[in-house]
C-alpha cells in the first residue's frame, strides 16, 4: 500500500503584511510603534552599559586610569567616564580604537 503525503506550502509574510493583519487600526499601529521604541531604548541602554562595564574591566586589567586611557585616545576623562557608565554612544570604529589602545581585541556576541 502506497502512502501519499501532501504538504501544504507555508506562506511567508512580510513585516508590512503582518502589521496590516494584526495591527489593523491606527491605534493598534501607534501602540506597536510606541512599544518598539521603548524596546529599542531599553535595550540600547543595556547594551551600552554592558559595553562600558567590559571597557572598564579591560582598562583596569591593563593598569590604566581613566585619564591615562583618555590621553591615549586623545579625548577627555569625562568621555571615558560616560563610556564606562553606559551614557555614551559608541561606533564600531571607536570600540576598535579603544581596544587597540588597551592592547586588546573586540569580540561581539549576538545572542537570543
Amino acid at each position: 500500500m502506497n502512502t501519499v503525503v501532501m504538504k501544504k506550502k507555508m506562506k511567508i509574510y512580510t513585516q508590512e503584511e503582518v502589521e496590516d493583519i494584526f495591527f489593523d487600526t491606527p491605534g493598534k499601529k501607534r501602540k506597536l510603534e510606541e512599544s518598539y521604541c521603548r524596546f529599542v531604548k531599553d535595550n540600547r541602554m543595556e547594551v551600552l552599559k554592558e559595553l562600558g562595564d567590559e571597557i572598564k574591566k579591560a582598562r583596569l586589567e591593563a593598569g590604566f586610569t581613566q585619564q591615562e586611557l583618555a590621553d591615549r585616545l586623545k579625548t577627555k576623562k569625562t568621555t571615558i567616564s560616560r563610556i564606562e557608565n553606559g551614557r555614551q554612544n559608541l561606533t564600531v570604529n571607536y570600540l576598535l580604537k579603544i581596544a587597540s589602545r588597551l592592547d586588546g581585541t573586540v569580540e561581539i556576541n549576538v545572542s537570543r
